[in-house]
C-alpha cells in the first residue's frame, strides 16, 4: 500500500503541474479567440469542436479500455499479450478515424440545415471541413499514443508532450489569427502543433513503449473482441457524457444561436477549469485500482476510494465555492464585457461540479475494477434525464435551460451511482459521513465568510486559510505527515525531470 500510495502521489503532482499548464493556455486561448473572432463566429468555433467530440466518443472506450488492460497485463509481465493488444487497439483507431472522416465529409453539407444555421454561418461552418479532418487526424494519433504511455503509467513524459502541444497551439493560433483571422487557420494550428508534439518526442515515446521490431506478436480475435468488450459500456457512458454536455451545443444551435453557444460553453469552461482539479486527483486511479484489484485486496480498495473522495474534496472544495462566490469578477477579468451573461449558467455548472465530486472518485475507480454494467446504465439514464430536461428548458430558458438539465442530471447520477459504490466496496452511509463530514462543515463555513466580504484579496486569504485548516484537520495524521516527507524531495525531482 506504502509504494501505490507514494506512486500515486508522484504521478499526481506530475499531472497537476503538466495539466496546470495546459489548461493555464487554453484559458488564455479562449479569451483570445473570443475577443479575435467574436460572440458569433467562437459559436460557430464551438460547433466545429464539437464535431470532433464525436469522434472521442467511440475512442474513449477503447482508450480507457486499453489503459486498465496494459497496465493489468504489464504488471503480471505477460509482454506478448501486451503488445498484441496494443496493435489491435491501433488498428481499431485507425479504422474508427477513417470512417468518421468520410462521414463527416459526406454530410457537410446538411449539417449546417440540421443545425438551423444563418447563411454566413452555414458557409463559414462548411469551409471548416478540411482543417477539421486534418485535426481530428492528428488528434485521434495524438490520443492513440497517449492513452498507451498512461496504460504504462508514463506520466512524466505524458505531460511533456502534452504541455509542448499546447505551448505551440498558442504560438500557432495567435500567429495565424493575427495574420487572418478565420476559423479554418485554427484548426490547422491545432493540427500543426499536434503532430509537432508528437514528431519532438518520438524517440521519448518510442523507448517508453518498448514495442518489438522483431517477431511482432499479432493480434488475434480475442485481442479485438477483449478491447470491444470492454469498450461498450465506456461508449455508452461517453454517450450519456455527449447528452449531458455536447449535446446542448447542437441544442443551443437549433434553438437559439451561436452568440449563445458562445455564451454556455465560456460558462462550460468555467466549469471545466476548476473540475479539471477533480480529473487530476483521479486521473493516475484507473490503472493503480486495476493492479489492487488484480490482488483481490477489497480492504484496500475500500481505503483507496474514502480517503480519494475525501482528499479529492479537500482539494477541490475551496476552489468551487471561490468560483462560485466570485464567479462574475473572474468572468469579467477572463473574457471581458460578456461576462455578465454567463456568471449565472457558470454558478450552476459549479453547484453540479460540487455534488459530481461525492462519487467521481469511485466513478472512476468501478472502471479500474471492470464493474461497469450497472453505473454505465445509472449514467445513461440519467443523462436521458438531463437531455430530455434540457430540450424541454431551451426554448424557454435560452443557453441556462441545458445548464438547469446538467445540474438535475449530476444530482440523480450521484445519488444512484453512490450506492453501487457503497454496495460493491460494503461501505455504509454512516461511514463515508463520517470521513466527509468535516471537510462539507469547514467548506460551508468558507461560504459563509465570502458571502460576507467583497474584497477578492480577503477572499483569496480566506481560502487559503481553509486549505490550511482542511490539512490540518480533515487529512488524516499518517498520510500528512506522508505527504511532508516525501513532498518535497519528490517536487524537486519531478520539476527537473519536467523540465
Amino acid at each position: 500500500m506504502e509504494e501505490i500510495k507514494k506512486r500515486i502521489l508522484s504521478n499526481t503532482f506530475i499531472n497537476i503541474v503538466g495539466k496546470g499548464l495546459s489548461v493555464g493556455v487554453q484559458v488564455v486561448l479562449l479569451a483570445f479567440l473570443v475577443r479575435s473572432l467574436g460572440e458569433a463566429r467562437y459559436g460557430i468555433f464551438v460547433l466545429g469542436i464539437s464535431l470532433f467530440m464525436l469522434s472521442n466518443i467511440f475512442e474513449a472506450g477503447l482508450g480507457i479500455g486499453l489503459v486498465r488492460h496494459v497496465a493489468h497485463l504489464n504488471a503480471r509481465g505477460d509482454r506478448k499479450n501486451l503488445e498484441a493488444t496494443i496493435r489491435a487497439y491501433f488498428l481499431l483507431i485507425a479504422s474508427i478515424t477513417a470512417g468518421f472522416t468520410i462521414l463527416i465529409y459526406g454530410f457537410r453539407n446538411y449539417l449546417p440545415v440540421v443545425l438551423k444555421l444563418d447563411p454566413q454561418a452555414a458557409r463559414a461552418l462548411i469551409s471548416l471541413t478540411g482543417p477539421l479532418i486534418i485535426y481530428i487526424i492528428g488528434e485521434m494519433a495524438y490520443l492513440s499514443f497517449s492513452r498507451v504511455l498512461e496504460g504504462f503509467q508514463e506520466y512524466l513524459l505524458l505531460r511533456k508532450m502534452e504541455i509542448a502541444k499546447w505551448m505551440l497551439r498558442l504560438i500557432f493560433v495567435v500567429s495565424f489569427v493575427i495574420y487572418d483571422p478565420l476559423i479554418q487557420n485554427i484548426f490547422l494550428a491545432y493540427a500543426l502543433s499536434t503532430v509537432l508534439s508528437l514528431a519532438l518526442f518520438h524517440r521519448s515515446w518510442r523507448k517508453a513503449l518498448n514495442l518489438q521490431k522483431q517477431d511482432r506478436p499479432l493480434p488475434g480475435l480475442s485481442h479485438f473482441i477483449e478491447l470491444l468488450k470492454f469498450a461498450l459500456p465506456i461508449n455508452i457512458r461517453k454517450v450519456a457524457a455527449f447528452l449531458a454536455y455536447r449535446a446542448d451545443v447542437f441544442l443551443i444551435s437549433i434553438f437559439v444561436n451561436t452568440v449563445a453557444i458562445t455564451y454556455y460553453y465560456i460558462a462550460f469552461k468555467l466549469y471545466e477549469v476548476v473540475g479539471f482539479v477533480m480529473s487530476l486527483c483521479s486521473s493516475v486511479v484507473i490503472p493503480a485500482t486495476s493492479e489492487i484489484a488484480a490482488k483481490h485486496d477489497t480492504r484496500v480498495l475500500k481505503r483507496l476510494y474514502l480517503k480519494g473522495t475525501k482528499y479529492t474534496l479537500i482539494v477541490i472544495g475551496p476552489l468551487i465555492v471561490f468560483a462560485f462566490g466570485y464567479s462574475s469578477q473572474l468572468l469579467k477579468m477572463w473574457v471581458g464585457d460578456i461576462y455578465d451573461a454567463t456568471a449565472g449558467g457558470a454558478r450552476l455548472f459549479l453547484v453540479a461540479l460540487l455534488i459530481s465530486s461525492l462519487t467521481h472518485y469511485g466513478n472512476e475507480m468501478l472502471v479500474g475494477m471492470g464493474k461497469l454494467r450497472k453505473p454505465t446504465v445509472v449514467i445513461l439514464l440519467s443523462s436521458v434525464i438531463n437531455f430530455i430536461i434540457s430540450l424541454a428548458l431551451v426554448q424557454r430558458m435560452g443557453f441556462l435551460g441545458p445548464i438547469v438539465g446538467v445540474l438535475a442530471g449530476s444530482l440523480i447520477n450521484s445519488l444512484w451511482v453512490g450506492r453501487i459504490i457503497f454496495k460493491v466496496l460494503d461501505i455504509e452511509l454512516r461511514e463515508f459521513a463520517g470521513q466527509m463530514g468535516k471537510v462539507l462543515f469547514l467548506l460551508a463555513i468558507l461560504l459563509l465568510a465570502l458571502l460576507l466580504v467583497d474584497s477578492p484579496y480577503l477572499a483569496i486569504l480566506f481560502v487559503g486559510v481553509s486549505y490550511l485548516l482542511l490539512f490540518y484537520l480533515a487529512v488524516e495524521d499518517s498520510d500528512r505527515n506522508f505527504v511532508i516527507e516525501n513532498f518535497g524531495n519528490m517536487k524537486m525531482a519531478r520539476w527537473k525531470e519536467l523540465w
